[in-house]
C-alpha cells in the first residue's frame, strides 16, 4: 500500500510539473535580460497554447531578426496574423505595416487600410494616423483629404502631436 502511495505521488509531483504554464512575466524577463533563445521558447510556447501576446513578440523578433532568430519577414507576418486573429491589437497594427510595405507579404494597400482601421477603432492613435495618411495619398483607398483629416483629427484628440500637424495642414488648405 505504501508503494502505491509513493507512486501515485511521483505522477502528481510529475504532472504538477509538466502542467506549469509560462507566463508572459518569465517570458519578457528573459528577453529583457538578453536570453532570446529562452525568451523565443517562452514566446512560443505561449503562442502554441493560444496567448496572442506570445506571437506578437515571436512577430516581432523575426521582424527585427539578430535576437534570437534570423531576420524573417514571412515568420513576422505569420506570428502578427495569429496575434492579430487572437485579439492583440498591436499585432493587427504590425500586420498592416507589413503590408503596406510589403515586407513578408506582397504589398497590399487595402488590406494595410483596413488593419489601420481596426487598430483606430481600438485606440491605437498610429492606426489613425496612417489610416489619414492612406486617404490623403490615396493608397488602398480613394484619395480624400476630408476622410484624411478626419482620421488625423483621430489621432490629434488622442495626443499625437503628428496627427494634429498634418490636421492643421488640412484644415488651413480649406479641407
Amino acid at each position: 500500500m505504501k508503494i502505491v502511495f509513493i507512486i501515485l505521488f511521483m505522477l502528481i509531483g510529475f504532472q504538477a510539473c509538466s502542467m506549469h504554464k509560462i507566463s508572459e512575466y518569465e517570458a519578457l524577463n528573459a528577453y529583457n535580460q538578453g536570453n532570446y533563445k529562452k525568451a523565443y521558447g517562452f514566446y512560443k510556447e505561449l503562442c502554441d497554447s493560444g496567448k496572442a501576446m506570445g506571437c506578437y513578440n515571436l512577430g516581432n523578433m523575426y521582424y527585427l531578426g539578430g535576437v534570437g532568430v534570423k531576420q524573417s519577414y514571412s515568420s513576422a507576418k505569420e506570428f502578427q496574423h495569429k496575434a492579430c486573429e487572437g485579439g492583440y491589437i498591436d499585432g493587427c497594427y504590425n500586420l498592416a505595416v507589413l503590408y503596406r510595405d510589403g515586407q513578408g507579404v506582397k504589398q497590399n494597400y487595402f488590406k494595410a487600410v483596413k488593419l489601420f482601421e481596426k487598430t483606430c477603432e481600438n485606440g491605437r492613435l498610429a492606426g489613425c494616423y496612417n489610416v489619414g495618411f492612406m486617404y490623403k495619398n490615396g493608397q488602398g483607398v480613394k484619395q480624400s483629404y476630408s476622410n484624411a483629416k478626419v482620421f488625423y483629427h483621430k489621432a490629434c484628440e488622442g495626443g499625437l502631436p503628428y496627427g494634429c500637424e498634418k490636421y492643421s495642414i488640412l484644415d488651413k488648405k480649406g479641407y
